[in-house]
């Protein structure tokens, strides 16, 4: 996940594709899966995080990189790059992009759902799927 991904329909089993998969979307779709998994991720770092999202990169446009613009309140924003971004984020924006993006009617499975999370957001990240599970409609 930390480098550039071939642009892809099929999101690979460890979601180091998953700015590919994302930026393979048309631009409508994309923009509403970067929002949707930009609600469930801003409560992570100890900056605010302002916006998630992916960049097409290179000569054609065929790979992506993840990005985030992140600081605090009344300051200036950084961006930042998926090399740039810790474990632990990582590991969370790919569970939440993973959701986001499988084909309807997949199955989905997390092996070790907190490895890598701080206590606080695996208690976050195991209520929400819980509340997507209860909803019965994990696509947005």
């Amino acid at each position: 996940m930390r480098g550039y991904s071939q642009l892809s329909k099929t999101l690979r089993q460890d979601a180091s594709n998953i700015a590919g998969v994302i930026a393979a979307f048309p631009d409508v779709e994309k923009l509403h899966i970067e929002k949707a998994i930009m609600e469930y991720v801003k409560i992570l770092p100890e900056k605010d995080l302002k916006r998630v999202y992916t960049e097409t990169v290179g000569a054609f446009g065929n790979d992506a990189m993840l990005m985030c613009e992140e600081g605090w309140e009344n300051t200036n924003t950084n961006i930042v790059d998926a090399s740039g971004m810790s474990d632990g984020t990582l590991r969370y924006l790919a569970i939440v992009a993973a959701i986001y993006t499988r084909p309807e009617n997949s199955l989905f499975i997390i092996e070790e759902v907190d490895n890598g999370l701080h206590p606080s957001r695996a208690k976050d990240l195991l209520f929400m799927l819980k509340q997507w599970a209860r909803k019965g409609k994990w696509m947005y």
